[in-house]
């Protein structure tokens, strides 16, 4: 269940998750939080999971432009601020028993050595990846993940089977999964490595300007 701040709610929205929570506790539901702004708290996020014995891991994800689209998102350069405020909640009284999940786009730079020291230590070692997460809509139609999904959609009947869907767009935007958010992806050994992916693909695309050139990517 991805959930944000009580404040981001009206009364009767907070009322209904508060009792979707409810029906799903003893541990059957996990929440996850999308980072959309570095000024975030994950205290609201601990006491759910404490009165209603939630799942004790929280998804972390980081709120990605959409290609072609006009949605807020969290610019890479606020991404250290968000490390830091994850690795301090990670080892806040308040954080006592829970743990992280890292969602997609992550990279390993905006974490000092320190930060990545203490979420290893605690057991939530940050994870840096960008691979098809495929999503299949109403109409049957396909694409690659939420940043992608208003260019190179296809339908479900194109492809067998989910590991070919994966490939397929794998193989459509490897030249661009080769870079990476930053100018020093390019170099970073890290990137090299495949230890970290470079961060999101949206990021990505965007700073290559082929927004104005979506019919290209179809």
């Amino acid at each position: 269940l991805n959930i944000n701040a009580p404040e981001s709610y009206t009364r009767q929205e907070w009322s209904v998750l508060n009792r979707t929570m409810k029906v799903f506790s003893d541990k059957r539901l996990t929440l996850g939080f999308t980072v959309y702004r570095p000024d975030f708290s994950l205290d609201f996020a601990a006491d759910l999971i404490r009165k209603y014995s939630l799942n004790t891991c929280i998804r972390i994800g980081l709120a990605v432009p959409v290609v072609g689209g006009g949605n807020a998102f969290l610019k890479p350069a606020d991404y250290p601020r968000v490390s830091e405020r994850l690795a301090r909640f990670a080892g806040s009284r308040r954080a006592r028993g829970l743990t992280f999940s890292f969602d997609c786009g992550f990279i390993l730079c905006a974490f000092t050595d320190g930060q990545l020291g203490r979420l290893f230590r605690l057991g939530m070692p940050p994870v840096s990846r960008c691979t098809p997460c495929i999503d299949v809509g109403p109409d049957l139609s396909v694409w690659r993940c939420f940043s992608c999904s208003l260019i190179v959609n296809r339908r479900l009947a194109d492809f067998k089977d989910l590991q070919s869907a994966a490939g397929f767009y794998e193989k459509k935007f490897m030249l661009f999964r080769k870079a990476g958010v930053l100018a020093r992806c390019l170099v970073c050994g890290q990137r090299t490595a495949n230890r970290c992916c470079g961060g999101c693909l949206g990021h990505t695309l965007k700073t290559f300007k082929v927004e104005d050139k979506i019919r290209y990517l179809r």
